[in-house]
């Protein structure tokens, strides 16, 4: 399994740390333990700020199920800040017009164009560069290293896999055991 050690990551980050929906994006993908589409999707109803906490709450693909993290404060209040004039069902990082995902939702049985997420390859090519603005290794230079070097994290912390398993609700026992 390919993944980062904590100083690689933490280079990709200040890497990214000029540009805040980057910089978000990366954060995010790595604290959560995010797929790249998760990442992607994630809409202002995603995180609950109403407490002085902030949480994201990530409905997870590939049959695993819904998650909920705690930011750390510095990056919650970046998150604040980043979604605060946003409606519940705005993604918080939008795309534009060629490499963007549009969505639609109907409403009085009409279907209306209600925003688009960033696409994965927009995603992909700014993490390759920060990636790379850090010397990270080029087989470290995919976003879903992100979800392994957050697992990795955790294991090396003395987290058991059964709880990280149940932290990160995956369904499936090879998910994480047939990385290790």
């Amino acid at each position: 399994m390919n993944y980062m050690t904590k100083d690689e990551i933490n280079l990709v980050l200040i890497a990214a740390s000029s540009n805040r929906r980057d910089y978000l994006m990366i954060y995010l993908g790595y604290f959560a333990g995010l797929r790249a589409m998760e990442v992607c999707s994630l809409q202002r109803r995603d995180f609950d700020i109403s407490t002085d906490a902030v949480y994201v709450t990530v409905q997870r693909s590939k049959g695993s199920d819904k998650t909920t993290h705690r930011l750390p404060p510095a990056v919650a209040m970046l998150v604040r800040e980043h979604i605060k004039d946003m409606d519940a069902d705005e993604f918080v990082f939008k795309g534009n017009r060629r490499t963007s995902v549009p969505r639609t939702k109907l409403v009085n049985g009409e279907q209306v164009i209600i925003g688009a997420h960033i696409g994965y390859t927009t995603f992909y090519q700014a993490f390759i560069r920060y990636c790379r603005i850090a010397g990270i290794p080029e087989s470290l230079h995919f976003p879903h290293c992100l979800k392994h070097t957050a697992a990795m994290a955790l294991v090396k912390s003395g987290m058991g896999v059964e709880r990280i398993q149940k932290q990160w609700r995956w369904r499936y026992d090879y998910c994480l055991q047939r990385r290790l």
